[in-house]
């Protein structure tokens, strides 16, 4: 079964009333194409003249995935945990941390769902995915505690530049690097830009439990070596 937009809309307003009473406003619901999401949840923020700003909800899911009905719906719910979470301006510490897997915990359990942290898109009839790719990931460490993870390109002089201008932030304790192959990464662009992506410490210790780390000696970047 794929996506449609009233398979979408009857979904969310049942979920809404059963699960969230009701509380979530309805978002824009829109389809994809995409092969690198199965669903996702935005904002769109819009400020007017007078300065005050005005949110838009989005919802969008992608159509190249066949997948069983139930499944379905439960990405649909864990979108709805997002939205859940944002109107509720409960601030969690990464996009799927302690808060979300609480309430993703709880819905499973009361509603018999199974609801999981990241969505496979692997699943049976859903089309061949982009061949998996080795991407160099590096993992910043801040201060108060959050990992951050940036996708880079596979070249070692821009590397080591990135790596020199994200160390002379305040905010960053430390970096390390990484040759990995999980999906996980397919998620992020590749780019040399200073923005870093949060993410949970244990979704990215599962990430990279096969990765091969990598070292910055001089001015080369290179496998660690098992002593």
């Amino acid at each position: 079964m794929y996506f449609t937009l009233p398979f979408i809309s009857d979904s969310f307003h049942r979920f809404n009333k059963l699960v969230f009473e009701d509380k979530l406003p309805t978002p824009i619901f829109l389809l994809s194409h995409a092969r690198t999401f199965v669903g996702k949840f935005e904002v769109k923020e819009t400020r007017n003249w007078m300065g005050s700003v005005h949110c838009n909800y989005l919802m969008r899911f992608s159509t190249s995935f066949d997948l069983p009905e139930e499944e379905l719906e439960d990405i649909i719910l864990h979108e709805m945990i997002h939205f859940s979470l944002r109107i509720s301006n409960m601030r969690d510490v990464s996009p799927h941390g302690p808060k979300f897997r609480t309430m993703m915990e709880i819905i499973n359990e009361r509603f018999n769902r199974h609801i999981t942290v990241s969505h496979d898109s692997k699943g049976k009839g859903s089309p061949v995915l982009r061949r998996a790719s080795w991407h160099i990931v590096g993992v910043v460490s801040f201060r108060d505690g959050r990992k951050g993870i940036k996708v880079l390109p596979r070249i070692e002089q821009r590397v080591l530049e990135w790596n020199r201008r994200v160390l002379t932030s305040s905010t960053v304790t430390s970096t390390k690097y990484y040759l990995a192959l999980h999906e996980l990464f397919q998620r992020y662009p590749n780019s040399t830009a200073m923005k870093v992506g949060i993410v949970d410490e244990a979704e990215l210790n599962e990430a990279l439990k096969d990765a091969i780390e990598l070292e910055i000696v001089g001015n080369r970047l290179q496998k660690v070596r098992k002593v």
